[in-house]
């Protein structure tokens, strides 16, 4: 253990549902209709052997009560999107002379396509993600473009898929994986899965949702995971995080960066191969060694169901705060700030004049140039922010969900991919315009 500290501030906000998930998770998850497995290796234990205080309840000791509640939380879901879609869409705004010019990648609710834009929002490339294995509506995630136009795709609950330029699968694995993964030096996958059971130590008879991170080889082979909940059991700074009784979605880990060392000589925590990741349910974000398998830091206490932690060049964090409560009103935020002082250097707000706001989900990415590109995902909208607080561009998903109501279709998040970017393997082709909104399923959304 190499000196564990965890900064907090002084007043905490006490929301209450770290311990009561299902409260503030019930106006915006969908019971889906297919359960998770684990990450290809049912049989690694859902602890380390070294850790028995962590020990599950046996299947064998279940009551049918209890297995219809494990099923049920392990298919909590988003909805396709609940917010009215404005009347324009696509690049609303674009201050060619001051946006940092590159290639747009993304997602979007409505549909399981990669989508591939120039800076205008004229579509260059579009992946379909098929699986004939998959059972239920495909959530696409994150994704990572290769060299050669191979894309990987993380695909909720139903796995990690790997596609060439084509959209052909080239390989498929299938596991519990959720919202996030990173890509090592040498390969590997780090990626974010999940595991539901009843841990009689934390609470006798109601499952925990518990979230591990997992590693993966280049061929998708599970090499070792780190189960969040023996982590923090092993934690000196941050065991105080979870609550005794406490049951349910209790992390909800929304995201992975695997760190590159630059902050270490400040602190051990930030060395390379530890892993930054969020914890929505904790209103927390944290390291994670993956060697010592233990929370090695943690902040909390400045913002509230947060999304996207990354380390910037200066040292600094930046994070997307879902919920401003500096603000009366609904509002999100996006803030860089000091992880040692917690000193807030920048943020983007909501204001009167432009409203910004998104209860779930949401990215925050620096720019090479210093502007920001913020993903509004409930509100399907990019936004590129310089560092004096202009919006130099704007994209609005012209995609939809529950048509008849006009609702516009998430975006998870958009990455600005440089412009020197390998694109000789872009094929010669062109698209109809309804690439960007058309789908083989008409979706919709469950009252």
């Amino acid at each position: 253990m190499r000196g564990q500290w965890s900064h907090t501030a002084q007043v905490l906000r006490l929301t209450g549902h770290a311990h009561l998930p299902f409260a503030r998770l019930a106006a915006s998850v969908l019971v889906l209709c297919f359960a998770a497995t684990a990450c290809s290796r049912e049989e690694v234990a859902a602890t380390p052997d070294d850790a028995p205080e962590l020990a599950t309840l046996p299947a064998s000791a279940l009551t049918e009560l209890q297995r219809a509640e494990i099923e049920q939380l392990q298919a909590l879901g988003y909805l396709d999107g609940d917010v009215p879609a404005p009347d324009e869409s696509g690049v609303t705004r674009h201050d060619v002379a001051r946006a940092w010019a590159g290639y747009n990648l993304y997602t979007s609710e409505h549909a399981p396509y990669v989508f591939l834009l120039d800076m205008n929002g004229k579509l260059l490339h579009r992946w379909e993600v098929t699986l004939p294995e998959s059972d239920g509506v495909m959530k696409l995630r994150r994704v990572h473009l290769y060299p050669d136009g191979r894309l990987l795709v993380l695909i909720e609950r139903q796995g990690l898929v790997l596609l060439d330029r084509d959209g052909q699968v080239l390989w498929h694995k299938p596991c519990s994986c959720h919202h996030d993964f990173a890509l090592a030096e040498d390969g590997s996958i780090y990626v974010l899965t999940r595991r539901t059971a009843i841990y009689p130590a934390r609470h006798p008879s109601e499952p925990i949702r518990n979230d591990f991170i997992t590693q993966l080889n280049a061929e998708g082979e599970v090499i070792r995971e780190v189960s969040l909940l023996a982590a923090f059991e092993a934690s000196e700074c941050c065991s105080s995080y979870l609550e005794n009784g406490m049951h349910g979605d209790v992390f909800h880990s929304n995201t992975l960066e695997l760190l590159d060392g630059r902050l270490e000589h400040l602190h051990p925590a930030f060395r390379s191969g530890n892993v930054l990741t969020s914890w929505r349910e904790l209103d927390a974000i944290g390291i994670v060694d993956m060697e010592e398998g233990e929370v090695v830091w943690g902040s909390k206490g400045y913002f509230q169901a947060q999304h996207h932690p990354s380390v910037l060049e200066s040292g600094n964090m930046l994070l997307f705060d879902n919920v401003d409560t500096t603000k009366s009103f609904d509002a999100s935020r996006v803030i860089e700030f000091d992880p040692f002082s917690e000193t807030i250097h920048w943020s983007f707000e909501s204001s009167a004049d432009f409203p910004f706001y998104s209860r779930t989900g949401g990215a925050s990415v620096r720019l090479p140039n210093g502007n920001t590109l913020i993903t509004e995902t409930r509100g399907g909208r990019v936004l590129e922010v310089a560092p004096d607080g202009s919006v130099v561009w704007i994209y609005v998903n012209p995609a939809r969900v529950q048509k008849a109501s006009n609702m516009i279709a998430r975006i998870f998040e958009m990455q600005r991919l440089p412009a020197d970017t390998e694109m000789s393997w872009l094929p010669n082709r062109s698209y109809l315009p309804d690439a960007l909104t058309g789908s083989p399923l008409e979706l919709s959304v469950s009252p």
